[in-house]
């Protein structure tokens, strides 16, 4: 049975990639899985993908989501801050909205969405990102890239949720409760997201996932870790949040990635220690959001994410 490992969210900080790559060097895993944001924030796309396509052509099997930085990127939708009066007017000729409302509304139906409202620096930078991706970046991010992968029996992985592959955040026990009653958990036991950048994990005993008249009844609670070694259960059913490569929110701001034992049953968060000044003044050098650059600071310089609306807000994504 294989060792799993699995990243995300590396957003073109290719010094945070780098880090996380040498140190695997010396981990022992059988595949790999990319979960998507390859780009976006960052001030390194292109060089991330070649690191991404370097790791492949050195051995390692990967597999990778799309994250919803990849999908604007590539034009599968357009990232637009309808806080910014112009850029409303314009969506909202183009798609036939009579107020910023409709706009958020038509954005949460996954079929149809076109348009997603994000925070100015989310769009400034995947604007950025389009104007400098070379034709290999472009290629990688439209034909290698997945909605939803089957790592093994019971066993999946998505960038945001199985419900909404790029787009939905679980955040806590509310939302997770939400995914665990929905039919795109059908026969599955495990399934590893990110996109909120937080690593965290979820469970539910199997029994409390109850099915009456085609309907999925949730009897129990969902409970919640932030261990950085965690024994699965075989009897429970899990959300697991890989956290971030390239920009971690919280306490601690250094990369992570996962190791998934599945003949041990157990999922191991992994810290990697680096120097993010180079990435911080690229990002500063082109001119992009100061904002940027708060989330990368050290964790001695952190105080706190109170400033960071993204993850209070759920009108704009991220």
């Amino acid at each position: 049975m294989p060792r799993i490992l699995l990243i995300s969210d590396i957003h073109a900080n290719i010094e945070a990639l780098e880090a996380v790559a040498e140190r695997l060097e010396e981990v022992e895993f059988d595949r790999a899985y990319c979960l998507g944001d390859f780009v976006g924030y960052g001030p390194n796309p292109n060089e991330v993908i070649d690191k991404i396509l370097a790791m492949e052509e050195g051995g390692i099997e990967m597999r990778h989501n799309i994250g919803n930085h990849d999908g604007a990127a590539i034009g599968k939708y357009e990232f637009v801050n309808i806080r910014n009066q112009q850029t409303l007017a314009r969506v909202m000729e183009e798609g036939v909205f009579a107020s910023q409302l409709e706009v958020i509304r038509a954005y949460k139906i996954q079929e149809t969405r076109k348009y997603i409202p994000v925070k100015a620096d989310a769009e400034e930078t995947i604007n950025w990102t389009v104007e400098r991706m070379t034709d290999a970046t472009r290629e990688f991010l439209t034909t290698r890239l997945e909605d939803r992968i089957e790592i093994m029996d019971g066993v999946i992985c998505v960038h945001a949720s199985p419900r909404d592959v790029s787009f939905e955040y679980i955040r806590d026990d509310q939302s997770a409760l939400k995914v665990f009653e929905s039919d795109t958990m059908d026969n599955v036991k495990v399934c590893f997201h990110a996109h909120t950048h937080f690593p965290v994990v979820w469970s539910l005993p199997s029994e409390e996932r109850m099915s009456y008249g085609g309907s999925i009844i949730i009897m129990g609670e969902v409970s919640s870790t932030h261990e950085e070694f965690v024994q699965l259960d075989s009897s429970n059913l899990y959300l697991i949040n890989v956290g971030s490569v390239g920009q971690p929110r919280g306490d601690d701001r250094r990369p992570t990635y996962v190791i998934y034992d599945s003949e041990a049953m157990t999922v191991q968060f992994h810290r990697v220690e680096y120097d993010s000044s180079p990435t911080i003044e690229k990002i500063q050098e082109e001119g992009l959001s100061d904002a940027l650059v708060s989330r990368l600071l050290p964790n001695d310089v952190v105080e706190s994410d109170d400033d960071d609306d993204d993850d209070d807000d759920d009108e704009f994504e991220e």
